[in-house]
C-alpha cells in the first residue's frame, strides 16, 4: 500500500507538471499570436512594461544571456 500511494503521489506531480508545461505552451502561443498581430504596427519602448513581465536578465558569459520572465519562464540566447 505504501508503494501504491508512493506511485500515485508521482503519478499526481508529473501531471501536475505537465499542466504547467501546457499552460506556458498556452501563454507563448497566445504571445506570439499578438506579436505577429503587431509586425506592421511601430512599437515604443515602455520601461514600465519591461520591469513588469521581466524578473532578471542574469549575463552567463560573452556568448550567452539568459532571460528571466515573471512566472519563471527562462530563455537563453546566444550572443553573436
Amino acid at each position: 500500500m505504501a508503494e501504491k500511494h508512493k506511485l500515485e503521489n508521482r503519478l499526481a506531480e508529473y501531471a501536475a507538471a505537465e499542466q504547467h508545461r501546457k499552460n506556458a505552451v498556452s501563454r507563448l502561443d497566445n504571445i506570439f499570436t499578438v506579436l505577429d498581430g503587431m509586425k506592421n504596427h511601430p512599437l515604443t519602448y515602455d520601461d514600465q512594461i519591461i520591469r513588469q513581465i521581466l524578473q532578471c536578465v542574469v549575463v552567463e558569459s560573452k556568448e550567452k544571456i539568459k532571460v528571466v520572465f515573471v512566472g519563471g519562464l527562462e530563455v537563453t540566447q546566444r550572443m553573436d
